[in-house]
């Protein structure tokens, strides 16, 4: 400020400036339309509100804060029919972003959602019914399933409880025309018409002589001839394991059993699943779990839906060279021949199906990739827990919880990550953006439909002689 300033009155006329600036109303000599629904905040807006105080010789270091943004990661999704929108639980909280992340905002969650603390475990938005948004819940006393019909923007009190069971994954399918829920539990796989009056959900029989049988992943599709396809992961149960399908929706499942090896990767320990459309073409795609951080891993499988009864010659065709993540957490896939996952220390793996010997692939083991560092050696990335492309194939991106530090109990890494896909063919050259900060210091977007409220400005005003006040 200027020597013959009283650093007092500027501070005060400055912070008047501000909240007349940030405000919908017009406000004469400082915003004469008044903030604009949708407007982006930029850091030139500061400068320009601040440069024109007469007292003020110069602006610096403008940081700009919002309430919350996303941080520990568990699911991550993008909505199949709005354009740039996603979601992402963290924590007790959803948020959704309508510009590919470069802003996100906190939902409004349902008047029972207060009931008991609960923590947001999945989000599935529905393929087919625009605006149609599940989420399910963990609580101590149990599991929830919360529905949307309008993208996020409001949410209806719990439409099914599961008592003790836990809720492991959601997936939907159509039958007939109606949206129904798959929920994959501990004890049970169940499906849930939603959109019913009062809905129940109701047990759906995988394997008759284990009707608790539980389930990691679920996954579902309708192809090409009207097959509703629902694909199941189970949770090991004495002999009982692997994978089961049906292509009836739900009526009655078989195991995929590999006439090679005999095998519907019981063995394995799979903990995710997600079905992949190619033209006529559908796949099941299987990621494995392990149990040791320091294991290589063994990648993922695939597995072509034919006709009902019908298998494919190549059985389970395993995706292995070039793995050395751990476990796989994620799958998704931003065109028919490349598949993304979220791995345990291999950050976010690419693999392209086409090419002539399938690898798999990550970017630079370094922090100039963007991605959040564990350390060197054969451990370089922090777990990417969740993963998701976007329709239009623009973006990828990758959420992760992060990494407590055993030294200080500090969470590191947390948060959403994404990838433009317009980088080139060398995916080891890739970089990636966090994209979840409640810092900014360019811009801080806004949805169309919203306004800002500013909130507190804090203003430290310097004399000529670099003395604070």
């Amino acid at each position: 400020m200027r020597p013959e300033e009283n650093p007092q009155a500027v501070r005060k006329r400055l912070e008047e400036r501000l909240y007349k600036m940030i405000c919908p109303l017009p406000t004469p000599g400082v915003n004469t339309r008044g903030w604009q629904f949708g407007q982006s905040l930029r850091a030139s807006h500061i400068y320009d509100v601040a440069l024109s105080e007469p007292g003020v010789r110069y602006v610096e270091n403008i940081v700009m804060r919002v309430n919350n943004a996303p941080d520990s990661v568990g699911s991550l999704a993008a909505d199949f029919h709005q354009p740039n929108t996603w979601y992402a639980c963290s924590g007790d909280t959803l948020f959704r972003t309508l510009d590919n992340g470069d802003g996100w905002e906190a939902w409004r969650p349902p008047q029972d959602f207060a009931e008991v603390p609960q923590q947001l475990w999945r989000v599935a938005p529905h393929p087919d019914y625009p605006g149609l948004v599940a989420l399910a819940a963990r609580a101590e006393t149990g599991s929830r399933v919360y529905i949307s019909l309008d993208c996020g923007e409001t949410w209806q009190n719990k439409v099914a409880e599961f008592g003790s069971l836990e809720i492991e994954d959601l997936a939907w399918m159509t039958r007939g025309k109606e949206p129904i829920l798959l929920i994959a539990t501990d004890q049970a796989l169940y499906e849930l018409p939603v959109l019913r009056e009062n809905p129940s959900a109701l047990p759906l029989t995988v394997v008759p002589r284990n009707p608790q049988l539980g389930f990691y992943a679920v996954a579902a599709a309708t192809d090409v001839s009207g097959n509703v396809n629902i694909a199941v992961a189970a949770q090991k149960l004495g002999q009982v394991g692997g994978i089961y399908l049906s292509s009836d929706g739900g009526r009655a499942f078989r195991p995929l059993i590999d006439d090679e090896t005999r095998t519907n990767l019981a063995e394995e320990d799979i903990r995710v699943l997600e079905i992949q459309q190619d033209g006529p073409r559908t796949f099941l795609w299987a990621g494995a779990f392990v149990a040791s951080g320091n294991e290589e891993g063994k990648g993922c499988w695939r597995w072509e839906i034919m006709r009902p009864q019908e298998d494919p010659s190549e059985g389970w065709r395993a995706f292995s060279k070039g793995w050395a993540a751990g476990s796989c957490y994620a799958i998704a896939f931003p065109d028919k021949d490349t598949v993304i996952v979220g791995t345990h220390r291999g950050g976010i793996m690419r693999l392209k199906v086409d090419a002539a010997d399938p690898t798999w692939q990550t970017v630079a083991p370094n922090e100039s990739a963007g991605l959040p560092i564990r350390g060197t050696g054969n451990r370089p990335f922090l777990p990417i827990h969740s993963a998701a492309a976007d329709p239009n194939g623009k973006y990828i991106m990758g959420g992760t919880r992060g990494l407590a530090d055993n030294g200080n109990g500090e969470v590191r890494g947390q948060g959403i990550y994404r990838a433009r896909r317009d980088q080139g063919a060398d995916y080891g050259r890739w970089k990636y953006l966090r994209v979840s900060t409640a810092i900014y210091f360019d811009r801080v977007t806004l949805p169309p439909h919203r306004l800002f409220v500013s909130g507190e400005h804090a203003l430290d005003v310097m004399s000529e002689d670099n003395e604070t006040f």
